[in-house]
Protein backbone atom coordinates (compact mmCIF):
# COMPACT_ATOMS: atom_id res chain seq x y z
CA UNK A 1 0.00 0.00 0.00
CA UNK A 2 1.42 3.12 -1.18
CA UNK A 3 0.35 6.03 0.88
CA UNK A 4 1.38 9.77 -0.51
CA UNK A 5 0.84 13.19 1.09
CA UNK A 6 -0.22 15.97 -1.21
CA UNK A 7 -2.18 18.41 -2.58
CA UNK A 8 -4.64 18.82 -5.76
CA UNK A 9 -5.54 22.22 -6.91
CA UNK A 10 -3.62 23.86 -4.62
CA UNK A 11 -5.75 22.40 -1.60
CA UNK A 12 -5.02 19.62 1.32
CA UNK A 13 -8.37 18.80 0.84
CA UNK A 14 -7.71 16.43 -1.98
CA UNK A 15 -11.15 14.29 -1.71
CA UNK A 16 -13.01 17.02 -3.38
CA UNK A 17 -11.42 17.25 -6.69
CA UNK A 18 -11.10 13.32 -7.70
CA UNK A 19 -12.83 9.83 -7.56
CA UNK A 20 -10.23 6.62 -7.34
CA UNK A 21 -11.42 2.88 -7.31
CA UNK A 22 -10.09 -0.17 -8.23
CA UNK A 23 -11.28 0.29 -11.20
CA UNK A 24 -10.46 3.60 -12.48
CA UNK A 25 -9.48 7.17 -11.63
CA UNK A 26 -11.38 10.77 -12.34
CA UNK A 27 -9.42 13.75 -12.27
CA UNK A 28 -9.24 17.05 -12.79
CA UNK A 29 -7.47 18.33 -15.84
CA UNK A 30 -3.80 18.72 -15.19
CA UNK A 31 -3.55 16.35 -12.34
CA UNK A 32 -1.12 13.58 -12.52
CA UNK A 33 -2.64 10.24 -12.78
CA UNK A 34 -0.60 8.23 -9.55
CA UNK A 35 -2.81 5.23 -9.03
CA UNK A 36 -2.42 2.77 -10.87
CA UNK A 37 -5.68 2.55 -12.99
CA UNK A 38 -7.36 4.06 -15.94
CA UNK A 39 -7.95 7.96 -15.57
CA UNK A 40 -10.19 10.36 -16.99
CA UNK A 41 -9.44 13.62 -17.14
CA UNK A 42 -12.71 15.57 -16.80
CA UNK A 43 -14.68 17.80 -15.29
CA UNK A 44 -18.45 17.55 -13.62
CA UNK A 45 -21.10 20.50 -13.99
CA UNK A 46 -17.99 22.90 -15.55
CA UNK A 47 -16.10 22.59 -12.23
CA UNK A 48 -13.38 20.88 -10.91
CA UNK A 49 -15.09 19.37 -8.14
CA UNK A 50 -15.17 15.60 -9.10
CA UNK A 51 -15.07 14.33 -5.44
CA UNK A 52 -17.84 16.55 -4.73
CA UNK A 53 -20.66 15.61 -7.51
CA UNK A 54 -19.41 12.00 -7.86
CA UNK A 55 -19.40 8.61 -6.30
CA UNK A 56 -18.63 5.45 -7.24
CA UNK A 57 -16.84 1.93 -6.73
CA UNK A 58 -14.88 -0.20 -9.40
CA UNK A 59 -18.53 -1.15 -11.21
CA UNK A 60 -19.28 2.42 -12.01
CA UNK A 61 -19.77 6.02 -10.73
CA UNK A 62 -23.29 7.93 -10.00
CA UNK A 63 -24.04 11.55 -10.84
CA UNK A 64 -26.42 14.22 -10.46
CA UNK A 65 -28.47 14.86 -13.42
CA UNK A 66 -26.92 18.71 -13.18
CA UNK A 67 -23.69 17.22 -14.76
CA UNK A 68 -23.28 17.67 -18.56
CA UNK A 69 -24.44 15.49 -21.22
CA UNK A 70 -20.64 15.55 -22.73
CA UNK A 71 -18.98 15.08 -19.35
CA UNK A 72 -21.41 11.59 -18.95
CA UNK A 73 -20.75 10.32 -22.36
CA UNK A 74 -16.77 11.09 -21.71
CA UNK A 75 -17.34 8.63 -19.02
CA UNK A 76 -18.92 6.46 -20.64
CA UNK A 77 -16.68 6.70 -23.67
CA UNK A 78 -14.14 5.54 -21.12
CA UNK A 79 -15.55 1.91 -20.49
CA UNK A 80 -17.33 3.26 -16.80
CA UNK A 81 -20.77 2.61 -16.16
CA UNK A 82 -22.98 5.97 -15.03
CA UNK A 83 -25.86 6.37 -13.44
CA UNK A 84 -27.76 9.11 -13.10
CA UNK A 85 -29.36 10.52 -9.62
CA UNK A 86 -32.22 12.78 -10.30
CA UNK A 87 -33.42 13.53 -6.56
CA UNK A 88 -32.81 17.15 -5.63
CA UNK A 89 -29.21 16.85 -3.92
CA UNK A 90 -26.27 17.33 -6.21
CA UNK A 91 -23.79 16.85 -4.01
CA UNK A 92 -23.73 13.30 -4.00
CA UNK A 93 -19.79 12.70 -2.64
CA UNK A 94 -20.97 13.98 0.28
CA UNK A 95 -23.95 12.22 1.03
CA UNK A 96 -22.56 8.61 -0.31
CA UNK A 97 -19.69 6.36 0.81
CA UNK A 98 -18.83 2.94 -1.25
CA UNK A 99 -16.68 0.14 -2.13
CA UNK A 100 -17.00 -2.74 -3.95
CA UNK A 101 -18.63 -4.28 -1.35
CA UNK A 102 -21.50 -1.89 -0.18
CA UNK A 103 -23.08 1.40 -0.18
CA UNK A 104 -24.00 3.96 2.69
CA UNK A 105 -26.14 6.90 2.20
CA UNK A 106 -26.87 9.45 3.98
CA UNK A 107 -30.39 10.03 5.62
CA UNK A 108 -31.37 12.66 2.78
CA UNK A 109 -31.28 10.80 -0.20
CA UNK A 110 -35.12 8.76 -0.82
CA UNK A 111 -34.07 7.24 -4.07
CA UNK A 112 -31.49 4.58 -3.60
CA UNK A 113 -32.14 2.49 -6.74
CA UNK A 114 -29.80 4.09 -8.79
CA UNK A 115 -26.99 3.28 -6.56
CA UNK A 116 -28.01 -0.18 -6.05
CA UNK A 117 -28.05 -0.96 -10.32
CA UNK A 118 -25.33 1.46 -11.13
CA UNK A 119 -22.50 0.47 -8.38
CA UNK A 120 -23.89 -3.28 -7.85
CA UNK A 121 -24.06 -2.97 -4.33
CA UNK A 122 -26.13 -3.42 -1.13
CA UNK A 123 -27.31 0.24 -0.32
CA UNK A 124 -27.98 1.02 3.62
CA UNK A 125 -29.35 4.35 4.33
CA UNK A 126 -28.05 5.87 7.85
CA UNK A 127 -28.53 8.08 10.20
CA UNK A 128 -25.60 10.42 9.16
CA UNK A 129 -26.57 13.25 6.90
CA UNK A 130 -22.85 13.85 5.47
CA UNK A 131 -21.79 10.63 5.24
CA UNK A 132 -19.53 11.29 2.05
CA UNK A 133 -17.45 13.83 3.47
CA UNK A 134 -17.47 11.57 7.11
CA UNK A 135 -15.74 8.27 5.65
CA UNK A 136 -12.71 7.45 3.30
CA UNK A 137 -13.82 3.43 2.32
CA UNK A 138 -11.68 1.49 -0.23
CA UNK A 139 -11.51 -2.26 -0.36
CA UNK A 140 -8.37 -2.68 2.03
CA UNK A 141 -10.92 -0.51 4.96
CA UNK A 142 -12.29 2.75 6.22
CA UNK A 143 -12.25 5.56 8.42
CA UNK A 144 -14.43 7.37 9.72
CA UNK A 145 -16.15 10.69 11.54
CA UNK A 146 -15.16 9.64 15.50
CA UNK A 147 -18.90 10.48 16.13
CA UNK A 148 -19.74 7.67 13.55
CA UNK A 149 -20.03 3.70 14.56
CA UNK A 150 -17.26 1.80 12.85
CA UNK A 151 -19.18 -1.47 14.04
CA UNK A 152 -22.06 -0.21 11.84
CA UNK A 153 -19.64 0.60 8.94
CA UNK A 154 -18.10 -2.43 9.05
CA UNK A 155 -20.81 -4.59 8.65
CA UNK A 156 -22.23 -2.20 5.88
CA UNK A 157 -18.24 -2.04 3.62
CA UNK A 158 -17.14 -5.32 4.53
CA UNK A 159 -13.97 -4.15 5.78
CA UNK A 160 -12.31 -2.94 8.93
CA UNK A 161 -11.81 0.20 10.16
CA UNK A 162 -11.36 2.79 12.36
CA UNK A 163 -12.25 6.53 13.38
CA UNK A 164 -9.69 9.03 12.94
CA UNK A 165 -9.08 13.05 11.34
CA UNK A 166 -6.86 14.42 8.91
CA UNK A 167 -5.27 17.66 8.12
CA UNK A 168 -4.75 18.41 11.28
CA UNK A 169 -7.99 17.18 12.99
CA UNK A 170 -11.07 17.71 10.54
CA UNK A 171 -13.00 14.53 11.03
CA UNK A 172 -14.77 14.81 7.85
CA UNK A 173 -11.70 12.64 6.16
CA UNK A 174 -13.49 11.70 2.87
CA UNK A 175 -12.47 15.52 1.98
CA UNK A 176 -9.11 14.62 3.02
CA UNK A 177 -8.11 11.68 1.39
CA UNK A 178 -8.37 10.57 -2.42
CA UNK A 179 -7.63 6.65 -3.32
CA UNK A 180 -7.85 2.61 -3.55
CA UNK A 181 -6.37 -0.17 -2.40
CA UNK A 182 -3.06 0.21 -3.68
CA UNK A 183 -2.59 4.09 -3.74
CA UNK A 184 -3.64 6.32 -1.60
CA UNK A 185 -2.87 10.32 -1.50
CA UNK A 186 -3.65 11.98 2.10
CA UNK A 187 -3.89 15.60 2.44
CA UNK A 188 -0.31 17.45 3.42
CA UNK A 189 -1.64 19.12 6.28
CA UNK A 190 -2.07 15.61 7.78
CA UNK A 191 -0.25 15.37 11.22
CA UNK A 192 2.66 12.10 12.21
CA UNK A 193 0.17 10.55 14.72
CA UNK A 194 -2.69 11.09 11.49
CA UNK A 195 -1.13 9.54 9.22
CA UNK A 196 0.39 6.79 11.09
CA UNK A 197 -3.91 6.29 11.74
CA UNK A 198 -3.94 6.09 8.42
CA UNK A 199 -1.12 3.58 8.09
CA UNK A 200 -2.87 1.21 10.55
CA UNK A 201 -5.81 1.40 9.19
CA UNK A 202 -4.86 0.50 5.36
CA UNK A 203 -1.28 -0.25 5.38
Amino acid sequence: MKILKGRLKGSEYVGLFGLVSDGYALLPEGEENIFSVKSVSTTLAGTNLLGIFAVGNSQGVVVPEMVGKEEVEKLRDAGIEVGVYKGKYTALGNLVACNDYGCAVSSLIRATKVFKETLGVEVTRIKWELVGSSVFVSNRGFLAHPSLDPGQLKEIFGVEGDSGTVNGGDPFVGAGILGNSKTMLIGDECTPLELMKITEVFG
